[in-house]
């Protein structure tokens, strides 16, 4: 995957969002800052969210 990154020694075993949450919260951020900023591969792309319609009785 194109600006993949792999994060190791984090201290950390199956549950990093609860032992280090805030290298979680930066990883994500760093993420949706590069999509924002348009240097995510793919970040023109547009994306259509479609909903179901409601059912009316």
């Amino acid at each position: 995957m194109p600006n993949a990154k792999h994060i190791t020694g984090t201290k950390s075993g199956h549950e990093i969002h609860k032992e280090q949450p805030q290298l979680v919260i930066n990883s994500i951020r760093e993420v949706v800052d590069a999509v924002r900023s348009g240097s995510w591969p793919g970040a023109q792309q547009k994306f259509k969210l479609t909903l179901p319609s409601p059912k009316l009785p």
